[in-house]
């Protein structure tokens, strides 16, 4: 049975190799995802790929958590969220790499497939910390894996 078939290499304008285009870091301020926003910021960098920062703020389920309605923890959230995104984008700039940012309510299993669909990106570069089970990124509450709903590479980091 024939394998996938080979990586095309395409020339930027530019006249640099490169295999990613258009790469989605996702970043939450977490250590798997300082770890991830590090190693993906070298690879944009390095390819100059359109670089997108997601943030996914999940406020619906610690509302839930917490006993408040969602409007009240997405007030609660709304400034954190922009700093450590802000954060994010600093780190990149200081080395060169300009990003759109981009922050999406709800689970990231979900809202991560989608995003980098709706940007057509080439490769989404996710953190990871090994836990007995299968962290954030990977499932869903319907335990649908990250891996499987999203249709490009994925680059996992494990902090």
């Amino acid at each position: 049975m024939a394998g996938p078939g080979p990586v095309a290499y395409d020339r930027a304008p530019e006249g640099e190799l490169t295999m990613y285009r258009r790469v989605l870091l996702c970043y939450d301020g977490s250590r798997e995802s300082r770890d991830a926003l590090r190693l993906g910021g070298e690879l944009v960098a390095a390819l100059k790929a359109e670089t997108h920062v997601l943030l996914v703020s999940n406020v619906t389920h610690r509302a839930a958590a917490q006993g408040v309605t969602v409007e009240a923890q997405l007030q609660a959230e709304r400034s954190s969220c922009e700093a450590i995104l802000q954060e994010g984008l600093a780190w990149l700039r200081e080395r060169g790499v300009e990003a759109k940012p981009h922050v999406v309510l709800g689970s990231p299993s979900e809202v991560i497939p989608r995003v980098a669909r709706e940007l057509e990106a080439d490769l989404v570069v996710v953190g990871h910390i090994a836990r007995a089970r299968l962290a954030r990124w990977w499932a869903g509450p319907e335990n649908a894996s990250l891996l499987d709903r999203v249709r490009c590479s994925v680059l996992v980091t494990v902090a």
